[in-house]
């Protein structure tokens, strides 16, 4: 069986001669949007919040950016991404608009060095990208990004027609070049060092392509989530006398069984955040521990989990139920409308307010209304992840802090500029909203108020299809309306 050798390694020795990354033709073309790399630059500038140049290593926490998995031979620099290919680009141009704001020399050539490794001439040696991509966007790749990108540039790069993962290259480029300019210098130096000494990836190699492959899908198999409920069922009930543990057993599994396996999971991610209300910066398991207190397990199974995995299944399901079917009626509209929105960032919250004010169905039903409006806000006004969950933990901060259950939530309600800023985009080019389900989710909300709420729709897939033709005849009765 080949060797599977996996190491974690600073920025500073990813890049570096040791790695000669390619990927390679069979691979997807780069396909990150501004969404995603704006939020890895992000993720960067809040995790060296505290961190200054020359602090001990030893008071710095370190960012760690996941696993990257190569084919690669022993003492060969060589390396075929096969996995990881997203984020080793989206940091060289990260690294290139670094090098670019730099106003030290000497940072410049470090910096240039970490993506282009300089040839010389005297040695028969020549310029080598550490990172090569795919068939024709790697010329592409180097001449505009590796080498030297200004904000002119890109700019002009963005005015012609170009391929797609051309075109996510140049937009993302600006994208951070612009947000890292907004930077003061020294929190820009910070930034740097930071992202060089103490960001992390674990790059796993193999020599064989087949175990490469398997080594990816083990990593990427979403089945793994299980591993996090497994071990949490076997400390949580481990802790519970052994004479209860069979009844706890039970309850467990029959949560797991009725909510389903994979959204069970995703529970555990849902409880953590609702307890530390802040972005994971590490593994779900290692989130939850340090955030969920256990010292009671039958307590927790009892009083939080099961209770939160029956008010999940009552979200997914859209079936809230009480007394009044008017308020019924207005809590399960707002969760249909939550469930259309392309993230899931505002669910810690609705499972809250399910159960944190389970005993009151009119505020259940009011604050369901407001959360559904501030979640698409936030989508049409394309938040990013960091943004959405510092809102939303501050919302789970106010229903914590809201013992009397009066139900005052500041932070619930849309602001006026969140609201305007959407009018903006419902205003503007709809047909090109991206991504496509914006479009539709966009189209179905106005045709409900339009028709005050009655207009349902009772489909699997929705999409928004052409009425008129695409490429009319100039002279057509059409283009002259």
């Amino acid at each position: 069986m080949p060797k599977i050798d996996a190491k974690e390694k600073a920025i500073r020795d990813v890049f570096h001669r040791d790695y000669a990354f390619s990927v390679p033709p069979y691979q997807r073309p780069y396909s990150w949007g501004t969404d995603q790399a704006k939020t890895l630059l992000s993720d960067l500038i809040a995790a060296s919040a505290n961190f200054n140049v020359g602090m001990p290593a030893n008071l710095v926490t370190p960012y760690f950016l996941g696993s990257i998995v190569v084919i690669k031979q022993e003492n060969q620099p060589e390396a075929q991404i096969i996995d990881g290919q997203q984020r080793l680009t989206t940091l060289a141009l990260l690294i290139s608009a670094l090098r670019t704001l730099f106003l030290d020399e000497n940072s410049k050539a470090a910096f240039r060095e970490l993506v282009l490794e300089q040839g010389n001439p005297l040695v028969g040696t020549q310029d080598r990208c550490r990172l090569v991509l795919r068939g024709r966007d790697h010329a592409f790749f180097e001449t505009n990004f590796l080498r030297h990108p200004t904000l002119a540039q890109l700019s002009g790069l963005l005015a012609v027609k170009l391929s797609d993962p051309q075109q996510h290259l140049a937009e993302n480029a600006k994208a951070l070049l612009e947000d890292l300019s907004s930077l003061d210098p020294a929190r820009r130096d910070i930034l740097a060092a930071f992202l060089l000494q103490h960001t992390y990836l674990v790059i796993v190699s193999t020599a064989s392509l087949e175990s490469a492959f398997r080594i990816f899908s083990v990593l990427n198999d979403r089945g793994l989530d299980l591993t996090v409920a497994d071990i949490l069922k076997s400390e949580v009930i481990g802790r519970i006398p052994t004479t209860a543990q069979d009844a706890y057993v039970e309850k467990w599994v029959d949560a797991e069984v009725e909510l389903g396996t994979q959204r069970f999971a995703d529970l555990f991610s849902h409880i953590r955040m609702i307890h530390d209300r802040k972005k994971l910066r590490t593994t779900v398991l290692e989130g939850f521990r340090a955030a969920v207190p256990l010292t009671n397990p039958g307590t927790f199974i009892d009083d939080e989990l099961l209770p939160l995995a029956d008010a999940m299944q009552v979200i997914f399901q859209a079936d809230y139920e009480c007394t009044d079917s008017a308020i019924e009626k207005q809590a399960n509209q707002a969760l249909r409308w939550l469930l259309y929105i392309g993230d899931q960032d505002w669910m810690p919250v609705a499972l809250r307010l399910l159960t944190h004010y389970a005993d009151t169905p009119a505020v259940v039903a009011t604050k369901m209304l407001e959360l559904e409006k501030l979640a698409a806000l936030l989508w049409l006004n394309r938040f990013d992840i960091n943004n959405r969950i510092d809102r939303y933990g501050k919302i789970l901060e106010e229903i914590a802090n809201d013992k009397s259950r009066a139900a005052v939530l500041p932070s619930l309600p849309a602001s006026v500029g969140e609201k305007k800023n959407a009018a903006d985009v419902i205003g503007g080019d709809v047909y090109n909203l991206s991504p496509r389900p914006k479009r539709t989710f966009v189209l179905l909300r106005l045709d409900a108020a339009l028709s005050s709420g009655e207009a349902s729709y009772d489909f699997d897939t929705i999409t928004v299809e052409h009425v008129l033709p695409q490429t009319p005849d100039a002279n057509s009765l059409g283009v002259q309306w």
